[in-house]
């Protein structure tokens, strides 16, 4: 099953994906009718932040160190806790 982007849910709300991202932010720069819309659009269409996609995004990852004692990057740990959730 593919992942909802915020790129989906732009398409889906006619704005740019900026535009959501930063309704998501709750920046200023965003109505607050536009931002409950496209609140209640990634709702409904199952959206959820990728913090693996972020952290590329950001150039940055953080790391964290597993119960096994190794070290990985914090999205690699997420992404296995998710994965073990839906399991």
């Amino acid at each position: 099953m593919k992942s909802v982007t915020l790129k989906d849910v732009a398409r889906a709300a006619g704005v740019s994906y900026s535009t959501v991202s930063r309704a998501l932010s709750d920046s200023p720069q965003i109505g607050q009718e536009t931002r409950e819309r496209i609140r209640r659009l990634c709702d409904e269409m199952g959206y959820t932040k990728n913090y693996i996609a972020r952290s590329m995004v950001m150039k940055k990852l953080s790391y964290t160190i597993r119960q096994d004692g190794f070290s990985a990057p914090y999205g690699y740990a997420v992404s296995i806790s998710q994965y073990r959730k839906r399991g």
